[in-house]
């Protein structure tokens, strides 16, 4: 790993652990505490970390990128690793890899508004996200 790699994740880590301890925190005090933090980032790697933080404390995390795009019709998840994409009738790997804990968030982020909740006595979620996408939540036995 680079050096350069190694400090755009630590600034990563840093400004997740900033959101969660202060979860009102607006964009515009991130993106001045990851320039304090590192000040050689350009403008626009300074937008796509804060970017990538903000997901991760706020948003749906690293599918959140995938749910904009255009031309993909379903997001598949099938427990930890790899995420597949359906892309123009086509299903293609991404370079998202989730782990347990990451699926779990992504899970409750996506169930608690909708009133919904998925357990081991009640394994099954079937829903639909504000913007009308459909959800279904199979946890394993």
């Amino acid at each position: 790993m680079t050096n350069s790699r190694r400090a755009r994740e630590r600034l990563d880590h840093n400004l997740v652990e900033a959101l969660t301890a202060q979860p009102d925190i607006d964009r515009s005090e991130l993106i001045e505490r990851a320039r304090r933090s590192n000040p050689l980032l350009d403008g626009d790697h300074v937008n796509e970390v804060v970017g990538r933080a903000w997901q991760r404390a706020h948003g749906l995390g690293p599918i959140g990128d995938l749910l904009t795009e255009p031309d993909v019709t379903e997001i598949m998840i099938n427990g930890a690793g790899p995420v597949w994409i359906d892309r123009a009738g086509a299903l293609v790997p991404t370079s998202v890899n989730l782990e347990a804990a990451d699926i779990m968030l992504l899970i409750e982020r996506i169930l608690d508004p909708l009133g919904l909740r998925v357990d081991r006595l009640s394994p099954l979620a079937d829903a639909r996200m504000a913007d009308g996408s459909r959800v279904n939540i199979v946890l394993p036995p």
